[in-house]
């Protein structure tokens, strides 16, 4: 049962408290500071006292529940080994704030988990996300002049975000009724193919093209009505294209950087790529360089924020190209979890995005929607980040991603385990 509370002769239950921070979670995740990890950090803290106050779960955990808070838990246990390994410096603790967020996601999980419905409260917050976003992109770019899409925390935050938004409402648009539906729905996507051009973010802008044909292709009728929405989806990746010269230059300078970089790697592999000066090709250094770090630290890695710190003796052995070392972490969120938490720390992450991913997709069948949406959710993640890792080191970043996964994976093994089989598409 919910605590009644009475302001100026309201009554707030925290029930609703929780599902108007849910809702107001995504709307300026992209534009004020800290805006997801004060929301985020004060439902954890809501859900703690709730359980000291209980002192029981209202309902038992499943099986697939116990095994994501397990990973959860395993993912701060590896952090503290790995610091106790390294030294408990400045880095370590640094660190803590934003590795004791898989933690607090475990309580976060038990009061998400109890609230029917929550999703909804989360997809209609993405909806006003989306296109506060695009406002705050706009904003950037045409008021503030300052060449890209930026928000508070950047362009590889605005842009992946607010895709990632944008997917899941569009990935269980069945589950929407209201007016002018499709109208809202085209508008989703295009602003999200415009914040994701605006902000030069390629990761971004090819999941977002890639999902937005996807997702048009599914949702078609009949063969008309396919070819109608696949070619007005290829009209609105092809203007925006066109209308971001930026976007078009770094296509073209990392196609270049790519070719370099395998031309040279297939010829000398064990060397430093001397190419690898652009954005693109030192990330693909970055990747080369993952197997010194294995062999200094190959269980428990070197600790985090110590990248730089041995990327630079690499550089200075002439293993690596100095590039390399310019940069704070590797742009790869496996190969950080390989740098920074070792193997342990790999096995980890790979079970953080794939255990939910192969959970959504075996019980596809049985609720279609929930689980399409986790599906989307995850396979953005995942494609966004094989260019970043700010998934799992970033703060913010990482209050959004683990919110989102509580509410979208306690809300599919609800419709598994407690509703009829759901044969809706």
């Amino acid at each position: 049962m919910s605590r009644e509370t009475t302001i100026l002769g309201y009554t707030i239950t925290s029930d609703n408290l929780v599902r108007l921070c849910v809702f107001l979670f995504p709307i300026f995740a992209v534009s004020v500071r800290h805006w997801v990890s004060v929301i985020f950090v004060f439902l954890g803290v809501v859900a703690i006292f709730q359980y000291v106050r209980k002192r029981n779960l209202a309902a038992p955990l499943f099986k697939e529940e116990k095994t994501l808070l397990i990973i959860m838990a395993a993912s701060f246990v590896v952090y503290l080994l790995s610091s106790a390994a390294n030294g408990w410096g400045k880095p370590a603790f640094y660190a803590l704030g934003t590795e004791s967020r898989f933690l607090l996601f475990i309580p976060l999980y038990f009061l998400l988990r109890e609230l029917p419905g929550l999703s909804r409260n989360l997809f209609f917050g993405c909806v006003f996300g989306v296109f506060v976003a695009l406002l705050q992109a706009l904003y950037d770019v045409y008021v503030q002049d300052i060449g890209r899409a930026n928000g508070y925390y950047g362009p590889l935050f605005i842009g992946p975000v607010t895709v990632i938004f944008a997917l899941l409402i569009l990935s269980t648009q069945v589950g929407f009724v209201f007016r002018f539906k499709k109208t809202v729905l085209t508008l989703i996507a295009v602003a999200a193919t415009v914040v994701a051009a605006l902000a030069v973010a390629r990761s971004a802008f090819f999941v977002c093209v890639v999902a937005l044909i996807f997702l048009f292709s599914l949702a078609a009728p009949n063969w008309r009505i396919l070819i109608a929405k696949i070619v007005g989806s290829l009209v609105i990746v092809v203007a925006a294209w066109m209308l971001s010269s930026q976007l078009r230059d770094v296509g073209n300078k990392t196609f270049t950087e790519f070719s370099d970089y395998y031309t040279f790697f297939m010829k000398h592999p064990d060397q430093p790529n001397p190419y690898g000066h652009g954005s693109a090709g030192v990330r693909l250094e970055m990747l080369r360089s993952v197997q010194y770090f294995l062999q200094e630290s190959p269980i428990l890695g070197v600790g985090r924020y110590n990248y730089s710190l041995y990327a630079k003796k690499y550089s200075e052995q002439g293993k690596v190209n100095p590039a390399v070392a310019e940069h704070g972490h590797p742009h790869n969120v496996f190969a950080e979890a390989l740098v920074s938490k070792g193997l342990l720390g790999f096995v980890v992450v790979v079970l953080m995005f794939f255990y939910p991913l192969y959970i959504f997709i075996r019980d596809f069948r049985k609720s279609r929607t929930s689980a399409r949406a986790g599906i989307y959710f995850i396979s953005t993640i995942l494609i966004v980040m094989q260019t970043d890792n700010a998934v799992i080191i970033m703060g913010n970043f990482v209050a959004v991603f683990l919110l989102l996964l509580a509410v979208l994976f306690s809300w599919h093994i609800n419709s598994v385990k407690q509703l009829p089989i759901n044969t809706s598409c």
